[in-house]
């Protein structure tokens, strides 16, 4: 019995000195976390980003793929390669769950979506060099977009955000690649576009509009994730209402809007009785006209008739 107890404390003790080995191996590997995210992104313009956690380290494989992983045929540039346990600093990214693989080009992330295996990541590596998610104006949005018309330039996904509300931007710029050469992925700044916000009537951020054949279609869900917006893109849009795609505001509009504008302040301001006053005179004044118009109208036909 003594030599059965010996045998397996020295098994255990066996297995605790290669996870020890194992976890020290990870640690020993280049890490990065908030602290320094700033300083290593801007000395290295292309960063690939494996998050996992600590408790849960991930697979052998995985973890042998990252251990050595280097640019793939066909990446243009230099790919630093780090590790992080920083939980926080994945959140940032709306990582939630790990492990994950984030890549980061120019200040632009995007995680991956797929299966952590060399060639799967190798391949989206190629496709997710360049930002792919577009940024639309006021200025340029009828034009990039035909949207009325449902031109040239095929549908267009189309995401109202604030600053203060951009946390799913990653999951778009994920949802741009996997749609790249398929469908336009763009974004809109409220605060920066009001012409845009009023024209579609934006009033929750993030608000989400897929173009598609001069018709529109909304998305609100509670959280933005790859499969769901896929998965709208795709084929849900049509349980979605369709809306017809407003006009741009015409200068006859805009002032017409102003005006009303003006008129809704005023009543509701202390010039309410002068405002009510004056309406009130001009509708009676435009009432008697037309009824003289009316009157002269009416007697116009028994004067020729007496001639």
């Amino acid at each position: 019995m003594k030599r059965g107890l010996r045998t397996t404390a020295m098994k255990t003790c066996a297995l605790f000195l290669l996870v020890t080995a194992y976890l020290e191996s990870i640690v020993c590997q280049e890490q990065i976390s908030t602290a320094d995210w700033a300083a290593v992104t801007q000395t290295n313009p292309r960063v690939l980003v494996l998050f996992y956690d600590q408790s849960k380290p991930p697979s052998e494989d995985i973890q042998k793929l990252f251990s050595t992983y280097t640019a793939p045929t066909g990446f243009a540039g230099d790919l630093k390669v780090f590790q992080s346990t920083d939980t926080v600093l994945a959140n940032s990214f709306g990582i939630t769950e790990f492990p994950s693989v984030l890549f980061n080009r120019d200040n632009s992330p995007v995680p991956y979506d797929g299966d952590i295996n060399d060639e799967e990541l190798s391949d989206w590596l190629i496709q997710a060099q360049e930002v792919a998610t577009k940024v639309l104006v006021d200025l340029t949005f009828e034009h990039q977009t035909q949207a009325i018309t449902g031109g040239t330039t095929g549908d267009w996904l189309v995401v109202f955000y604030k600053d203060s509300c951009s946390s799913s931007l990653t999951t778009f710029e994920t949802v741009a690649v996997r749609l790249k050469g398929k469908t336009n992925v763009a974004k809109v700044n409220i605060d920066e576009n009001p012409k845009l916000v009023s024209r579609f009537s934006i009033t929750k951020c993030p608000t989400t509009i897929f173009f598609r054949q001069g018709t529109m279609y909304r998305h609100e869900v509670d959280k933005y994730t790859v499969k769901i917006l896929l998965s709208f893109v795709q084929a849900w849009y049509r349980n979605m209402k369709a809306e017809k795609i407003p006009f741009e505001p015409t200068a006859f509009d805009k002032a017409t809007e102003n005006i009303a504008l003006f008129i809704k302040k005023q009543l509701n301001g202390p010039n309410r009785k002068i405002i009510l006053g004056v309406g009130g005179g001009i509708g009676g004044l435009l009432a008697l006209i037309i009824l003289v118009c009316c009157c002269r109208r009416s007697k116009s036909p028994t004067k020729e008739k007496t001639q």
